[in-house]
């Protein structure tokens, strides 16, 4: 995950991902820390929770992997930059340069890791797409369509929901900013999802490609990136 710099930008950037079924993880409860456990320990709905504590395994063993250090060793801030509470995206303490972006829902979790540049990551099932009000709340009003209901475009709206869901965790922005607002970044070429002309903030998405056709994710980097190379592991 190594890069170099050239007039200021970054010439390459490599992004390693893990995405993983809930249900192939063995277990790892025992490597969370007093936070992670306080707060499984708050979540009622089992598959959420089976959830959140796969995901959080996954994250230690995936940077353990980068830093040679033990998983349970790991200490990570979460110190929200907007209110100071203890729920923000968690960096590693004495990171190292290891950037890192968690996603998951009932069925999937995925970790994205980078020592270069900020990243983001999204993996939502189709399903979750399907609600009358998607559009409305999440598609840019030139991207909506919502007689149609198709697979086909279910699948569209999934695709577009984590892209942009990826970009602004990359950001660490994440919801705050309305996401009906923002059209969909394409895939693999850089773009600005946010900012002005003055100071134009550029983040490059890229689809992922799963072995399960009813979910949809994708990873974004935050900044001036003239290659992103994607490396599922």
């Amino acid at each position: 995950m190594t890069a170099s710099s050239s007039h200021g930008a970054v010439t390459a950037v490599t992004v390693d991902v893990w995405v993983r079924r809930v249900a192939d993880l063995p277990g790892g409860r025992d490597l969370l820390d007093e936070h992670e456990r306080a707060t499984l320990a708050r979540i009622v709905r089992p598959a959420t929770a089976m959830a959140y504590a796969a995901g959080h395994a996954l994250a230690r063993r995936a940077v353990a992997s980068v830093v040679g250090s033990p998983p349970s060793s790991l200490q990570f801030d979460r110190t929200c930059a907007t209110c100071g509470a203890p729920h923000g995206r968690p960096v590693l303490v004495g990171s190292r340069g290891v950037q890192l972006s968690l996603s998951r829902c009932d069925d999937w979790v995925a970790v994205a890791l980078s020592t270069a540049l900020p990243v983001g990551l999204d993996i939502e099932p189709i399903e979750g797409v399907g609600f009358p009000g998607f559009p409305d709340v999440a598609l840019h009003p030139d991207e909506r369509d919502v007689e149609n209901t198709s697979a086909d475009e279910l699948r569209r709206r999934a695709v577009s929901w984590v892209r942009k869901e990826a970009a602004l965790k990359s950001l660490a922005i994440g919801l705050r900013t309305d996401p009906a607002g923002l059209r969909t970044p394409p895939s693999g070429i850089p773009s600005e999802v946010l900012g002005d002309q003055a100071r134009p903030i550029s983040v490059t998405v890229h689809d992922l490609a799963l072995p399960w056709p009813e979910a949809a994710a994708a990873v974004a980097v935050a900044g001036q990136a003239r290659r992103v190379d994607v490396r599922h592991r």
